[in-house]
This record gives C-alpha cells, structure tokens and sequence, in this order.
C-alpha cells in the first residue's frame, strides 16, 4: 500500500502548478535565499522593498537547497517544486502512519494516512486535494506527525513501565527531545499542523494519566515528557523565527484595529484581497464574521462529514458530539490499555477545534483571521473521526483476536486493502494537460527574451511569486498576500485598487500606468497563477482600444502589451533596481524590443 502511494505521487502532472499561485511564492523565497546565500533581511515585492517574510523560513532555506540542483526557470522550478511535493506527502503518509501505531493502532494504523491523503470519496478531503500542487502546510504535517508520535512514544513509556526503569527513563526522554524539536521544525514551517498536533497531546497526555487515578509517579514522569518536550519544541522555534531579520507575518488584529479609514468606514482589507468586496460593499462591525458556538460546532460537523451544513438536522451535530464523548469514556473504560487514551484524545481535538474557530471569530473583526478556524483547522475536521474510528475497529479486533489471533490479523488485513482498494486511484489529481505546460513556459520565455531587466509588469491578477521566478521581472500586483502584515496591508491594497481603476476602463487608465511605473501590461487569459478577485472582470475588448498600449505578444494563456504613455508624469518614487535584490536572475540577452 505504502509503495503504491508513492508511485501514484510520482504521477502528479508538474504543470498543475500553474494552476496555482502559492507554490509560486514559496519558490521565489527559496531562490532568494539560494541567491543571497542567506536569509535576505530585505526583498523586492508589489515592486517595492519590504522586509522578508520567515515564519515559514527553515521550509524556505530547505527548499533553496533544492534549487542548486533544480535549476531556474520554469523548468527547475516545476522539478523542484515536484520532488518536494513527493517527499512531504509519501512523508506526511508515512509520519501519520507512525502516530497510529505509536497511539496502539497495531492492525488499523495505515487507515489514517489513507483517509487523511488518499480520500477523494469519503470524509473532508481537504488534506488529499493539497497535495495536487506544493503547499507549505504539508511539510509542516510531515514534521508535526512525525515529532507527536514520538512525544506518544514517551508519554506512554511514562506510564507504561516495563524492564529496566533507569533505560526506560533514557529512551523517553531522548524521544521526548527529539519529538520536540521536530515540532519546533514544523512551527518554521507552517503553524497550522502545530496547532492541531499541540492540543491533541494534551488531551492524549491528560486521559493516559488520569486513567491511571492521577498517580504521583505516573503524572511526574508525564510532567518530565511534556516539560522536556515542549521546552526544546520552542527553543528551536525560537532560533528559527526570531533569530533571522525580517517580519514573521503574524500581524493578527483584534476589535477596532486598523480600522483603514483611508478608505471608509467598516472596510475590510483582508476581504478585498481574498474576494474582491470593495470599499462601501459590505459594513464590517464587531460581529461581521462573528460565528456562535452552536454554529461552529454545525459548521465543524458539515465539515467533517463532507457535507451541506443546511443538510444537517438541527440537533445531529450535539449529538454526535455527546455520543462521541460516551464512546470515548467507554474506550477509556474497557478498551485494551494501549487504547484507553484514544478515545478522549481525538474527541478532545475535535472539540479544540470547535473552541478556536469560535474564539477566533469572536476575537477578530477581519475575514481572514476571524474565519481562521473555518478556513484552516477544518481541514483537520475529520482527523479526529478517522481516529476515533480507527480505535473502536481495532479494539473489536482485539477482542476477536484473543480467541482467534491469526484469523483476527487476517481479517485486519484485508480489511486496510479493501480501503486502500477503494481510496487509492483517487488520490491522483487530474492531468493539467502538456499544452498549458508548453504554453506557459512560451509565455514566460518571451517575457525573459524581450523586456528589459528593470521591466515593472502590470498583470491583472494579484500573483505571489510566477514571474519572479519565471521570468526575473517585477510583477507589481506580486508578492506575498499581506493578510496577516498589517503594517503595509493598506498600502497593498492601494496598489490593487489602483490597478483596478485601470483594468476596469483601460482606455482612461493611462495616468495610473504612469503613476505605477509599469512598463507592460499583462492579460492573463488561462487564469490560476494568481487571484483574479481583487481586480474583478476584465473587458479584454478595451485593451486593444487604449492608444497607449501596443499588443507585442499574443498567446492562449496570455497576453502582453508594451506601454507608450508619454513620460515625465509623475509616478510612484523610483524603486531600487532588480538587480540589486536576490532572486530576480536577468539573461544578458534579453532584449528590450518586441
């Protein structure tokens, strides 16, 4: 099953890619890395200088590894984006597999790798539909999975003494540390898996340690676990994120913070970039995205269940929810000891989950991090079913296998074959088709071919990272999406509103060309290298209209108009050249004609 996994991860179509727009940044921070041979302080984004991003910084360093061997250009970074998307899924499966086996789940432990990133069918399928392109959240998986089935590992040794007490001591607290630093590396990576892993050893450590009546010793040993654990989990953290200059993008805002009255009352930035609602749409107040309890646990068990939240009958959601409970007090009670834990821990995520998505919503005015729980922890929704459920079919088959074992092992066999039969084929995404793939990389060879290296392009949509890569030029509506950096959120949406005012009346648009400095104007016509929200719908009949643009390319994906607005206007304050920032590799052939 594990094999077959990764020879169907070995088919993901490279050009699905460009049908993304984070991947994109995410390389970018690691070519400029690999280019500066360390971590830059200051780069060039939206055409002008900001501080580095690094909360996702260690990804970003092992990446620009990557991209010695990979290469520049479109060809290097699909290569590399795709050899990393293979080794975080076949690890993330792998590392999850672990945490199974490690939580007791002898027979029924690779049933959560499979529901987790091979389910297209059953349950929220998130998780596997991230792994159609590279995301910065799957390797965070692979290093928080991994470090919790060690820290289990300890846990359970605490209270589960057996042969030599002084050795017993060693090993849990070596995978105590060793658990924790490799959480300390996921929170470098993305915080999202860390905050779900987190929670989830509490809940495990708590139950394993009440069920043995709160004992002094026990609760002592799992004191030394949790305290040896979590003091190296934040220390390398530490080192990681505070340590490197730059800006950690954790920017969150409570009630009345930066309430951006430059452009009215109740506007919401971060719902502008995300969905383009503009300034006077929709009033944001306190309770704008405000989602009560009741409604988080409805919406957390749609989720979970893959499902309408309007399908669900009012009171199903309590329900499940205090049937869960009973099932999980049950386990605790009469399941097999290496069991007993289980149960309340994965009931107990669940309703973590539940609390910040509410916490979240009532704490923060703006879209993006009041909806943080919807919009990131429910991908972890059905986490906790898959392990609940794999606990009660592995504790029946306990009990069946103490009359007859071999049978019983048998029976557990074919019963993961039969779902990895199933789940397998659908873990594939769809093909993106080599004529897009070619057709990109023409366009982007263009680009490199005939503009010069100072070029400013003015696309219409807001990309993260495509034509820094592809092409060495400064994209002006290209960066990384500001949601959560509130002290140039306003000044990104400037821009953007002002690239709107053009795409939306080209022909009337030549003063704001001028004011951004822009050099080309780019119609992306095969979108998915970017959100096309913040600049709405684009008449591509006006393009050709406005006498100062002259078409110089044209193409199924995109295409590319030199500007001829007349000069000496005034603009925007002249930026450094890109030459003088990591990351932008410039050809000597490039030239400046059509």
């Amino acid at each position: 099953m594990f094999a077959a996994f990764a020879a169907v991860r070995l088919a993901v179509d490279p050009a699905l890619h460009f049908g993304t727009s984070a991947a994109w940044r995410y390389w970018a921070d690691a070519l400029e890395i690999a280019d500066a041979h360390r971590i830059p302080a200051e780069v060039l984004q939206y055409g002008q200088v900001f501080p580095a991003v690094v909360n996702k910084v260690f990804l970003n360093a092992l990446n620009a590894g990557v991209a010695y061997g990979a290469g520049t250009g479109a060809p290097g970074a699909l290569a590399g984006l795709g050899a990393t998307l293979w080794v975080g899924a076949v690890g993330s499966f792998a590392a999850l597999w672990a945490l199974g086996h490690e939580l007791g789940l002898r027979l029924t432990a690779p049933l959560l790798p499979l529901l987790a990133f091979a389910d297209r069918v059953v349950l929220n399928t998130e998780t596997t539909t991230d792994l159609d392109t590279f995301k910065a959240e799957i390797g965070g998986r692979l290093l928080a999975f991994a470090g919790a089935a060690l820290l289990v590992r300890a846990l359970r040794r605490s209270w589960e003494r057996s042969g030599d007490p002084d050795a017993e001591r060693v090993r849990g607290r070596r995978d105590a540390a060793v658990g924790g630093a490799l959480i300390g590396l996921a929170a470098a990576v993305h915080a999202v898996p860390v905050l779900i892993v987190l929670p989830f050893l509490a809940w495990y450590a708590a139950a394993g340690v009440a069920r043995r009546r709160l004992a002094r010793p026990v609760l002592g040993r799992a004191v030394r676990v949790a305290v040896t654990g979590g003091l190296v989990a934040a220390a390398v953290a530490a080192v990681l994120l505070v340590l490197p200059r730059g800006d950690l993008g954790l920017g969150l805002r409570g009630p009345g913070g930066n309430e951006a009255s430059e452009f009215g009352p109740g506007f919401d930035p971060t719902r502008y970039l995300n969905a383009g609602t503009l300034p006077g749409e929709q009033e944001v107040g306190p309770d704008t995205w405000y989602i009560p309890p009741g409604r988080a646990l409805r919406e957390y068990t749609a989720s979970a269940l893959a499902v309408r939240a309007g399908s669900l009958p009012r009171l199903l959601p309590p329900a499940l929810f205090a049937a869960g409970l009973l099932v999980a007090l049950a386990m605790a009670w009469r399941f097999p000891a290496r069991l007993r834990p289980l149960g309340v821990a994965a009931w107990g995520l669940g309703a973590t989950i539940v609390g910040l998505t509410w916490f979240f919503s009532a704490r923060y005015d703006f879209y993006i991090p009041s909806f943080f729980g919807v919009r990131r922890l429910f991908d972890y929704s059905s986490l906790p079913l898959a392990l609940g459920g794999a606990a009660v079919l592995e504790g029946g088959l306990a009990l069946l296998g103490r009359r007859r074992p071999r049978p019983t092992v048998i029976a557990g066999a074919v019963a993961v074959v039969a779902v990895a039969a199933v789940l397998l084929p659908t873990a594939l995404p769809g093909r993106a088709g080599g004529t897009r793939l070619a057709a990109f990389d023409e366009a982007f060879a263009w680009i490199r071919g005939h503009t010069p290296c100072d070029a400013r392009l003015l696309a219409d949509q807001h990309t993260e990272g495509a034509f820094e890569v592809n092409t060495g030029r400064v994209a002006i509506l290209e960066g990384a999406t500001p949601y959560l950096r509130p002290e140039i959120l306003n000044a990104i949406v400037r821009l953007h509103l002002l690239a709107r005012e053009f795409f939306q009346l080209p022909p009337a648009g030549g003063r704001v060309l001028i004011g951004l400095r822009a050099t080309h104007v780019i119609d992306v016509k095969a979108g998915g290298i970017g959100y096309s929200e913040p600049i709405g719908p684009v008449d591509r009949q006006e393009l050709p209209d406005a006498g100062f643009l002259r078409l110089v390319y044209e193409s199924p994906v995109m295409d590319v108009y030199a500007v001829e607005a007349p000069e000496g206007a005034p603009g925007m304050p002249r930026q450094a050249a890109p030459r003088e920032f990591p990351g932008y590799a410039c050809p000597v052939t490039a030239q400046t004609g059509p």
